[in-house]
């Protein structure tokens, strides 16, 4: 049989032929394009490749559209691709490939000859000349052009006509979208990318799992469940995640090259409706210990999670239900994680006060809870008391407290107490963490009563310009609120200072523990250099007492990786120490009372310095305006004011 291309006749179209042989050849083909055909005139074409002469001439398009020729010749090429990918899969089952090897490694050996992009559009092509040949060019445009002008996002919404939904549903409810496609099976993870090995994947996980997981209450959940392996045919955003904080905190070299990856991954599912619960676990991994991304890592949480339903949960756990309580569980801990980097930093929570929320005691009822739980409840509601003081004296530093402010102020002081005795010596020593369930509730109350009480510095006014505008017994009462912050910013630092196994804690707390330590510093200096006229506080006290704290810190970071906040704090308060130790001595500080009338220094004063002398701190705290997430901070605040730091 002559084959294609020779001087022989061609079979005919459905003659049989060999197999593999390729397609039959078809003896009439198209060489004139859409518009010379249709005024059937010969078609000049250059090197036998559109436009033609006559359609360069006029301007006018000039497409040729593909013979059956070309149709049979891209069927034979599918054919192709699935008789070999078939192969594969006999051979692979063969070898009993699928009852040794995981999922991921099945679909990669399946996935080894992957389709070329020529096959692809090939076939795609094919498709479209099989429904389109007819068609003029100019017509497929406009029909292409309207079609992304009706649906130019691809969304796929449907009306829900659910008749036996009542009248009280909610708005949204009959409006649903379009189910998200499964996430595919053979959706690759760091390892598989070579990015690093699966002996450092299984390393970086076991530090995160056996140590930094139990700080926040264990986000992985149930140990006996949450495995290397699972991650990986789970979420391959979560394998991302769990080593690049791994490899921080065991100072590896691979931590920027799963950083990187893992913020890579985070940007492709920005818009991505193929999410699953992993996926937020790892997005609250990266934003507890990784700064300079949290609060973006935090806002996607937030979304995912409410998407997901994650705060309706809570209604299906009271009945028992073992999933349920696993997912009221998980968005109890986004809460936690956007309360961590929205009210430190000036910002409404994404999350607010839901039923969840308000009902969270009840969790502990739950057939399923454990100590964590505990734990983890114990901080929702100290949350909880801090987001209602953010609602009721709101972000602005500059506006002072009055009178209406005050009662709400005391409650909440009264209400940190209250949890304090409730949850101090309710925890046991923890076989992964030690003392920290019990000592961590100390330390945070230190930090909660820092950030309320120090809302008695809002304002721009000097003390005796505010006495002109306030009672004497308003003053007595803010002065009284304003040692409580200087009380709590000191235990913060004699308790640190005093406690090894405290000190131990911070290689592996969140980035939030480290925030709170530094303003606790900032704050005294301040404190200690502009209100110590009718401030309990002793100057000549805190210089030695955050030397002491530096130096525990520099041996807490001495090991740690340089990419790590601590170690980027630390830097920056040894060498706020060493200048201040090089100044003269301070100015002798009044002790015996003062007239209120005495004009105190401004604090609208924008150098206003930590020191007594007018140094600048500015540029001491951080080694560069670029300094890893230090950035973020701005130490020296107009007003005077220190809350929004918290």
């Amino acid at each position: 049989m002559p084959g294609p291309g020779s001087g022989g006749p061609a079979p005919a179209i459905g003659q049989d032929q060999e197999a593999h042989n390729g397609p039959p050849t078809i003896t009439r083909k198209i060489t004139a394009c859409v518009a010379c055909r249709k005024q059937k005139i010969k078609c000049h074409m250059k090197d036998a490749q559109p436009p033609c002469t006559r359609c360069k001439k006029r301007g006018l398009p000039c497409t040729v559209n593909r013979s059956l020729q070309m149709l049979l010749e891209n069927d034979n090429v599918w054919k192709g691709r699935m008789e070999r990918r078939i192969d594969r899969i006999e051979a692979v089952l063969r070898t009993g490939a699928a009852g040794s090897a995981d999922s991921a490694e099945v679909m990669r050996l399946l996935d080894a000859d992957q389709d070329s992009a020529d096959d692809i559009t090939m076939v795609a092509d094919a498709a479209d000349d099989t429904t389109m040949m007819s068609e003029e060019p100019q017509n497929r445009n406009s029909q292409q052009e309207s079609l992304k002008e009706t649906n130019p996002t691809g969304n796929n919404w449907n009306i829900v006509m659910d008749l036996d939904s009542g009248p009280g549903s909610l708005p949204g409810f009959y409006i649903s979208q379009g189910e998200s496609q499964p996430r595919r099976a053979n959706c690759s993870d760091i390892i598989s990318r070579g990015i690093i090995t699966l002996e450092a994947a299984q390393s970086y996980f076991d530090a995160y799992q056996t140590r930094l997981d139990h700080f926040p209450y264990r986000i992985l959940g149930d140990m006996e469940m949450r495995t290397l392996e699972y991650a990986r045919s789970s979420s391959p955003l979560l394998v991302a995640a769990v080593s690049t904080v791994g490899a921080l905190h065991l100072a590896s070299p691979d931590y920027q090259s799963c950083c990187a990856a893992f913020l890579s991954q985070c940007a492709s599912q920005t818009f991505s409706k193929d999410v699953n619960i992993d996926d937020i676990r790892a997005l609250c991994i990266g934003a507890f210990w990784l700064g300079e991304v949290a609060w973006t890592l935090v806002g996607t949480a937030v979304r995912m999670a409410t998407e997901l339903h994650l705060h309706k949960s809570f209604f299906k756990a009271l009945h028992g239900d073992k999933k349920a309580y696993l997912h009221a569980r998980l968005y109890y801990l986004v809460y936690i994680c956007d309360h961590h980097f929205s009210i430190p930093f000036g910002r409404p929570p994404l999350t607010r006060q839901c039923e969840a929320i308000r009902s969270v005691r009840k969790f502990l009822d739950f057939p399923h809870t454990t100590e964590d739980d505990a734990r983890l409840v114990s901080h929702v509601l100290r949350w909880t008391v801090l987001s209602e003081a953010v609602d009721s004296f709101g972000v602005d530093v500059n506006r002072p407290l009055g009178d209406a402010d005050l009662p709400a102020l005391r409650r909440y002081n009264i209400n940190m107490d209250t949890l304090r005795a409730e949850w101090m010596e309710r925890f046991a020593p923890n076989p992964h963490i030690g003392n920290y369930p019990r000592k961590g509730v100390a330390l945070q109350y230190h930090f909660s009563k820092l950030y309320l009480c120090s809302h008695a510095f809002r304002g721009s006014a000097t003390r005796a310009a505010r006495m002109q505008t306030q009672s004497a017994e308003v003053m007595m009462e803010l002065d009284e609120i304003a040692n409580g912050a200087v009380r709590a910013a000191m235990s913060i630092l004699r308790s640190v200072n005093a406690d090894e196994e405290l000190q131990s804690f911070f290689d592996g707390l969140p980035i939030y523990f480290g925030t709170m330590l530094a303003f606790s510093i900032v704050f005294l200096l301040k404190v200690s250099s502009k209100y110590s006229s009718f401030i309990q506080v002793n100057s000549s006290e805190i210089l030695p007492l955050i030397s002491e704290t530096v130096t525990a810190l520099e041996k807490v970071t001495s090991k740690m990786h340089r990419r790590h906040l601590l170690v980027s704090m630390t830097k920056g308060m040894r060498g706020l120490v060493q200048k201040m130790k090089l100044q003269d001595a301070p100015r002798p500080l009044p002790t015996a009372a003062v007239n209120p009338a005495d004009a105190q220094p401004s604090a609208q004063d924008p150098t206003l310095s930590m020191a007594a002398d007018g140094t600048d701190v500015l540029g001491m705290f951080g080694e560069s305006p670029n300094n890893f997430f230090m950035g973020t901070y701005d130490f020296l605040v107009d007003q005077g004011d220190f809350s929004e730091f918290l």
